[in-house]
């Protein structure tokens, strides 16, 4: 390693001034130091550090600019709104389930966290594999090689820091896969609901066609018709039963629980909560500052290249890179340093698509519910009309048979429409990267005086 490192080429004067140009900016930087970014192992160390490896110090100020320089803007057709508030953009908890106004939900997210085996293990394997590594810094003979080189300090720190973004990001994602279930499963419970209420008004419809029909008064097309929509009812709601049972068993299975215990904490009625969100006019890289995936990849990246011994010349090439707005070429690829440019744009331009995707269907979704509202509004007055006029004689079961049919149609778009926005809400702020703490990254361990004993592989 000494030997490496003397006879690597000395930093030019322009690189050494181009690399301070980077540090100067404090705006940009100062966002990746508030969302424990990769920068603060780079640029914020407590000691100096007279041989700290180059590419570690130089590329993580590239990757930190690359977030917030490196990517055109891009904009959703929610741009057509009233803009949002900066302050209101700013997550009030990092939680989102505990402040998205449902109480049940928040329960079952937390439940699930709890109990979920993988993840219990996977904090377990962080908490050994961050053991392991402190153990390590501590043998004599390592902090003694570290006399002599700090690639070894730069390399295990990034690698821990990793593992503990990763482990962050599972935890997130699986609050967000209980969510969307949990939705989806009210969705249904709503539209049963639904079904049974009309089921009794479709039962009166049939009573009063067939009382018409024996005093002679309407043919047996009415008795034919009601009959039609008294199975069809039936039909629906025993098929709407079926696919209920079979979201909540996928929920509590999510959630840890048993499928009676669920089923009591849903309750016999229950509706899609109201969670949807307005979304923000466009969508910018500071938005996806939080993602921990994001975070986890910076750290891998940057391990990788102290591992590779990237030289300053490689480097010097990446950096300015960085600094033009244009693309990389599709062949510029050579030096391990561009490569994990590319690489990190590449990530950085997957996660601001779905960022965009999220919001354009929050955008939609809104916009849908808000007609379909309107439109329910006018369907109840018409099934009003055409009922009456049936009891009355002035109208024909043929009208409210059509009447009926489609406002039920309408109901299930309205239900449907208020659950694709709660659903396109969680996967804004889970496109964001909310859903995860400081706290997650060192998780404690789980207690050992449980009823069941953890078994992990």
């Amino acid at each position: 390693m000494e030997g490496n490192r003397a006879s690597r080429p000395a930093r030019s004067v322009e690189q050494a001034s181009r690399i301070a140009g980077f540090f100067r900016m404090g705006d940009c930087l100062g966002k990746q130091f508030r969302y424990r970014s990769i920068v603060p192992y780079a640029c914020k160390s407590p000691f100096p550090r007279p041989s700290l490896a180059p590419a570690a110090l130089a590329l993580t100020c590239a990757l930190a600019l690359s977030a917030c320089a490196g990517t055109t803007e891009r904009t959703t057709p929610a741009s057509t709104l009233a803009p949002m508030p900066a302050a209101a953009r700013e997550p009030t908890e990092l939680y989102w389930w505990r402040s998205a106004g449902d109480p049940l939900l928040a329960e079952l997210v937390e439940t699930g966290l709890a109990q979920n085996r993988d993840l219990t293990c996977q904090a377990l394997s962080l908490r050994r594999a961050n053991e392991r590594a402190r153990s390590h810094a501590r043998r004599i003979d390592t902090r003694i090689g570290r006399l002599f080189d700090t690639r070894g300090t730069d390399v295990d720190a990034a690698e821990e820091a990793a593992r503990a973004f990763t482990y962050a990001d599972r935890r997130a994602d699986l609050a967000a896969r209980i969510a969307r279930s949990y939705i989806a499963t009210r969705e249904l419970q709503e539209m049963l609901d639904a079904r049974e209420e009309t089921l009794t008004a479709t039962r009166d419809n049939a009573e009063i066609a067939a009382f018409r029909e024996k005093a002679g008064l309407v043919s047996g097309v009415d008795t034919g018709l009601a009959g039609t929509a008294l199975a069809a009812s039936n039909d629906d709601i025993g098929t709407l039963q079926t696919r209920y049972e079979d979201s909540r068993h996928a929920l509590a299975q999510l959630v840890g629980l048993s499928d009676a215990a669920l089923e009591a904490k849903l309750g016999e009625t229950g509706q899609v909560p109201d969670i949807g969100a307005l979304p923000p006019e466009e969508t910018t890289p500071e938005d996806i500052a939080r993602r921990a995936d994001l975070l986890a990849l910076e750290r891998r990246l940057i391990a990788h290249l102290i591992e590779s011994k990237v030289s300053d010349e490689d480097l010097a090439a990446a950096l300015a890179d960085l600094k033009d707005p244009a693309a990389l070429p599709e062949a510029d690829t050579a030096t391990p340093a561009r490569a994990v440019v590319r690489q990190w744009r590449e990530a950085r331009d997957a996660a601001l698509d779905e960022l965009a995707t999220s919001r354009n269907r929050m955008a939609l979704s809104t916009e849908r519910q808000t007609k379909l509202d309107a439109a329910m509004s006018r369907a109840r007055d018409t099934v009003e009309d055409a009922r009456l006029a049936y009891r009355t004689g002035t109208g024909t079961m043929a009208t409210l048979y059509v009447a009926e049919d489609a406002m039920r149609k309408l109901g299930d778009a309205r239900i449907s429409a208020r659950s694709a926005r709660a659903q396109a809400t969680i996967g804004n702020w889970d496109a964001q990267g909310l859903g995860w703490s400081e706290a997650d990254l060192d998780p404690p361990a789980p207690p050992a005086d449980g009823p069941e004993v953890l078994v992990c592989e």
